[in-house]
């Protein structure tokens, strides 16, 4: 009896340990299904598809997550643009659908312009109850061209879907998507200013945004292919900022970004734009005297042909006038011997750089020049600078060297030789289209941007940045025009006449030590030099206290909204 209890005994012991190992087993099972079912989920996020797609492929029988994984098996299928309505979604009670973090990924497909992706995506997250899918659906449907279906769907959203942040935009694009407009216009930042409509006919979205965008802006936007939506280089707060800055006086304002070339700021006074026409650009067409900011060429033509700048002009006697075969030069510099570049710079002294220019020559001046794209078009829009005379005796060399009658330019090609000396030598292209968009500007694509050219040699630029900073120092032409905590490097220069007025070319880059952003402020239609000096020495310092009160957005990573 004792021997048959003891049997049974063993016998429940054995089931014991078969059940606890049997529990083991399938526990642990579940466990490592479960882990390799996240892992599958994480990748599918992270972008992955590879990687997920043998996640859920190897767990698409698993009788504890197979249904997740099918379901991923479908996403998959999505995103890589494969056929998928065949395969059946597995039961709602099967699913949790947050595990699939569907919001991230929805974003991900609109960001990426993948809009028929997003809306069967959204299709499925609103099959399994993902709130959220409900908002992008509507919004796949209006980045698909079905504008009137995506009204529809929208309608149906409650209150709080509509007031978050794509709500909003949906209802703003929404607004301005009137029967015939085929793309919408954005600032850089996705900020609505204007509309295209099927005749290629663009419209303001306000009136007062034709005084923060040229008409050079919109001509370049009507070149562009059909997209959704076209993205300006323009940074309209930045631009407003400008236009204050410029207050009552006549002129243009030019902010160009150095690493990219893009044209963040073209603002002009109404005046000017009212006098050029309608449909004027002041800031690419109105061509004046570069004056001494072309000091700076000289100086690149002087390295270029084998002269020590700094050496020569410490040799050079300023006695305030210096007659030149042709005629007398004046200069207002209070100094008799400059003690090299960036004394002669700060003051800028005209015998100095006439005499550098004479001992250059015509021919490697006008060189020089052409390297900073004076006599170029671009691409049959508009041009830069012109070099009216090419020949003659000293005195008009002379006036080459500094900037005076020979050459005219306009404010965008004096900011982008601002941006050659705060790029260390490289020259870019101007750019006026940033890139394209979807219509609710959640899609931004850069454009590709044309390769820098080097124009000057690196080892010529701390020379050059030094006599640019002593500008802005005690004794400069600019003195004390610079925020403290906000160096700047820059030249400034006078022409004009007494019959046709004088005007300033203020041009240089911020921060010094660190360039970010290059500028020229041109104050124009002034009765006397000392006038165009007080008012352009007052509005570059107003732009530059803007600058430094914005220097947060010197940050490439925030100088493009991506929603």
């Amino acid at each position: 009896m004792a021997s048959k209890k003891f049997f049974y005994l063993k016998i429940c012991v054995l089931l014991i340990l078969f059940t606890g190992l049997v529990s083991i087993y399938i526990f642990n099972d579940i466990s490592r299904d479960k882990k390799r079912l996240l892992l599958g989920q994480s990748m599918l996020i992270s972008g992955d598809l590879k990687g997920a797609s043998e996640c859920f492929n190897a767990l698409s029988r698993s009788w504890w997550v197979g249904n997740p994984a099918r379901l991923g098996k479908i996403l998959i299928k999505i995103l890589n643009g494969e056929e998928h309505h065949q395969d059946a979604l597995p039961e709602k009670s099967k699913i949790k659908i947050s595990d699939f973090h569907f919001p991230k990924l929805l974003s991900q497909q609109l960001a990426s312009a993948g809009y028929k992706k997003c809306l069967e995506l959204s299709n499925i997250g609103i099959y399994y109850g993902e709130n959220k899918s409900r908002l992008f659906y509507p919004a796949s449907l209006l980045e698909l061209g079905k504008i009137d279906e995506a009204r529809d769907e929208f309608s149906k959203l409650d209150t709080l879907q509509k007031s978050s942040e794509i709500g909003q935009r949906f209802r703003n694009t929404l607004m301005h998507m009137k029967p015939g407009i085929k793309q919408i216009v954005m600032d850089r930042n996705g900020y609505i200013v204007g509309t295209i409509n099927n005749i290629n006919r663009f419209e303001f979205t306000k009136d007062d945004l034709s005084l923060l965008i040229q008409h050079q802006f919109i001509k370049e936007v009507l070149k562009q292919r059909d997209t959704g939506g076209i993205r300006l280089s323009i940074h309209l707060e930045l631009s407003r900022m400008a236009k204050k800055s410029l207050g009552n006086n006549r002129g243009s304002i030019v902010l160009i970004l150095i690493k990219t070339g893009e044209i963040l700021t073209a603002v002009s006074d109404e005046l000017t734009k009212k006098e050029m026409g309608p449909e004027s650009s002041p800031a690419f067409e109105q061509m004046l005297e570069p004056a001494s900011i072309a000091k700076l060429i000289t100086i690149t033509a002087a390295f270029r042909a084998g002269l020590n700048p700094d050496k020569e002009i410490s040799s050079i006697i300023c006695r305030g006038a210096k007659w030149y075969r042709g005629g007398i030069l004046y200069c207002g510099s209070s100094k008799e011997r400059n003690e090299g570049l960036v004394p002669a710079m700060a003051t800028s002294c005209n015998i100095s750089f006439a005499d550098l220019g004479i001992k250059i020559g015509w021919e490697s001046l006008i060189e020089e020049q052409k390297r900073f794209a004076f006599d170029r078009v671009r691409k049959d829009t508009f041009s830069f600078g012109r070099i009216l005379i090419n020949n003659g005796n000293d005195r008009m060399l002379a006036n080459l060297s500094i900037g005076l009658e020979n050459t005219v330019t306009n404010t965008v090609h004096a900011a982008m030789i601002a941006a050659v000396f705060g790029s260390k030598g490289e020259m870019r292209e101007p750019v006026l289209i940033w890139g394209c968009d979807g219509l609710l500007g959640y899609s931004p694509q850069s454009f590709k941007r044309p390769k820098p050219v080097r124009i000057i040699k690196r080892e010529w630029i701390p020379l050059i940045h030094r006599s640019m900073r002593a500008v802005t120092e005690y004794g400069g032409t600019a003195e004390w025009i610079a925020p403290y905590d906000f160096p700047v490097a820059m030249k400034t220069g006078t022409g004009g006449s007494y019959r046709n007025g004088f005007h300033i070319n203020y041009i240089g880059y911020a921060p010094a030590d660190r360039p970010l952003v290059a500028f020229c402020v041109r104050v124009t239609h002034q009765r006397r030099p000392s006038i165009a000096r007080r008012n352009g020495y007052e509005t570059n310092y107003q732009l530059l206290q803007g600058l430094r009160q914005k220097k947060s957005l010197f940050h490439h990573s925030l100088f493009i909204t991506h929603h």
